[in-house]
């Protein structure tokens, strides 16, 4: 073989080697733009899962707050509501104390009341100003009675067993409707009927 040939066989088997490492070149660049892709891809993936737990992080952190506010109103709510509890147990104490102090108070006599309570003293003053001027009438009448009875020939004792009697009459409404001197006349009377009847026959 000649030295021309020979170089030409060299030469187109360093051809072959250059064209068969650039194929493989190739296919190593195709393989690493491949990883490449698939790499952004991942990375592209990775950053949109990162956005979406950036997302539902944000979420769950205002979930959160909110209810952190929700049970700060409730606990304070809750608490106004002890305290009212309070105030009201308090309160039904007092009204309970001062309900006793009552029950004691009205198991006095009126007499007493009047000097302890201000407010019943001038309704009292103004009752018994009524019933002692009944109670003068009454007398006025009485001594009346008697001295027209004595002018009849009737004794004191006498004239007031007639009065027993006209105090049955007034009860049972038996008087003159005219002269205004029955029980009927008197709605305070008339309740008490009953009673008063008990009263005197005693």
């Amino acid at each position: 073989m000649s030295d021309n040939s020979a170089n030409i066989l060299t030469g187109l088997y360093l051809y072959g080697e250059s064209q068969r490492k650039a194929q493989e070149a190739d296919v190593k660049y195709s393989e690493v733009q491949g990883l490449n892709n698939s790499l952004q891809g991942s990375l592209d993936d990775a950053a949109s899962l990162n956005n979406e737990l950036e997302d539902e992080i944000g979420t769950l952190v205002r979930q959160k707050k909110h209810l952190l506010e929700e049970f700060a109103k409730e606990r304070a709510y809750r608490n106004e509501l002890v305290d009212l509890h309070d105030a009201l147990l308090d309160k039904n104490e007092a009204l309970a104390k001062e309900v006793e102090e009552l029950k004691r108070l009205f198991r006095k006599p009126m007499p007493e009341i009047a000097e302890i309570n201000a407010d019943f003293q001038a309704t009292y003053e103004a009752h018994m100003e009524q019933f002692c001027g009944w109670i003068v009438s009454q007398k006025a009448f009485k001594e009346l009675a008697i001295q027209l009875g004595a002018k009849n020939g009737l004794s004191a004792g006498e004239v007031i067993q007639l009065g027993h009697i006209k105090r049955i009459d007034v009860l049972e409404n038996k008087n003159e409707a005219s002269h205004n001197s029955n029980a009927v006349d008197s709605p305070a009377v008339s309740n008490r009927i009953s009673k008063l009847k008990q009263s005197v026959n005693k």
